[in-house]
């Protein structure tokens, strides 16, 4: 989970144990250091800027959060303030990365540094980097934001793919999208993400009818889903004509969302936790199967072919449970008549976008999908 409010210990401390609740394993926090926006003798990714807290506070939140199993990776992009990150060059970030490392991160974010790694060598002295400080059990990651593939042993984050399809993409676009960058990714390791604190919320750049479609993808595809703060329960940007509008305030009760803004109201964790049928329930239910199946973590990818409003594809690792994810990308009822080379006749409804779905087995023939329906089936091995 990326967050992107500011940075103060004891209120991401205090929600540790939400966290948990959400089965995240890793939040990227910052950036957080010293910077004036394009000064580079004013910018100091070695000392946290006094309005977000101080060192102690940092390291006491990376203790707070080890204890419940989830790492701390720390956003270093240089010039978050500015608009050029090409005046930093590669050794203050080498610098900042070890300064860091030493303290006890899990790893290491950049973003915007497209201009940067246009030298080859340097994503391979940072990937060496994360790696000198790597153990058994104890892997330090390096996450770039790149607008373009990076070749390299390194995990990127795609923030940009889905991003650029808009808000209301057609099936045939978004299987072309990823089928590239899966593609051109090869065994690098991807995170997919719509929005972040470069773009904003998922909710403001999907289409509501969507949003609970896209968070199936994003938990589906291989990779890691990342998650701006405040994605698991629909969170907007505000109106603000300024920077801050990609930052809203987290609505956790009612009054906070009173005080947020009306159009908060239905849209507090306190009452999405006592919904079954809400979005946060739904996202605690993916992350809930993203971290037990193997075939969601580690496994294969294949696209299944279908009709013009279908994005189909199938993940299957060794002998372990299958997993067969149907999205109708249409605003309506779409049939899925689907390739069945690699499937058998039945399969088990695990979850579906619409809460009203029925749970149990269903013919893998013609499938009938409610308008903008996300459907995630699964089936056995069978050797």
């Amino acid at each position: 989970m990326q967050n992107n409010f500011m940075f103060l210990y004891e209120g991401i401390k205090a929600r540790i144990d939400y966290l948990s609740s959400l089965k995240v394993k890793g939040i990227v926090i910052g950036p957080i250091h010293q910077n004036s926006a394009d000064l580079v003798n004013d910018t100091n990714l070695e000392v946290i800027d006094k309005k977000f807290g101080n060192e102690e506070d940092f390291l006491n939140l990376l203790d707070a959060a080890k204890k419940k199993g989830i790492h701390v990776v720390l956003d270093l992009t240089p010039n978050y303030n500015g608009q050029n990150n090409s005046l930093f060059d590669a050794d203050i970030a080498k610098k900042g990365m070890e300064y860091w490392l030493n303290k006890g991160v899990s790893g290491i974010r950049f973003g915007n540094v497209d201009t940067i790694l246009q030298n080859p060598d340097v994503v391979e002295e940072w990937k060496n980097i994360t790696n000198n400080y790597s153990s058994e059990g104890k892997e330090r990651v390096l996450i770039l934001h790149v607008k373009n593939m990076v070749t390299n042993n390194t995990a990127l984050l795609m923030d940009d793919v889905l991003s650029t399809l808009g808000k209301e993409p057609a099936a045939a676009e978004v299987i072309t999208m990823l089928s590239r960058h899966i593609e051109i990714a090869g065994d690098q390791w991807l995170g997919w993400m719509v929005g972040g604190r470069e773009l904003g919320h998922m909710a403001s750049m999907v289409k509501n009818r969507l949003y609970r479609l896209y968070q199936i993808m994003l938990f589906t595809l291989p990779g890691t889903p990342f998650t701006n703060y405040g994605d698991e329960i629909g969170l907007e940007d505000t109106q603000e004509k300024d920077s801050k509008a990609k930052f809203p305030v987290m609505p956790w009760k009612y009054q906070q969302s009173m005080e947020a803004g009306p159009r908060f109201t239905n849209k507090t964790v306190e009452d999405q936790e006592k919904d079954t049928d809400s979005l946060l329930n739904l996202y605690k239910a993916l992350s809930d199967l993203k971290v037990k199946e193997r075939s969601l973590q580690h496994g294969d990818f294949h696209i299944i072919n279908s009709n013009s409003n279908i994005f189909a594809y199938l993940r299957d690792w060794d002998q372990n449970e299958r997993f067969l994810a149907v999205l109708n990308f249409a605003d309506t009822k779409t049939t899925a008549d689907l390739d069945r080379g690699r499937l058998p006749l039945k399969a088990k409804v695990v979850l579906s976008s619409d809460p009203k779905r029925p749970k149990g087995e269903i013919v893998l023939q013609n499938i009938e999908l409610d308008p903008s329906e996300g459907l995630l089936l699964s089936f056995p091995y069978v050797s």
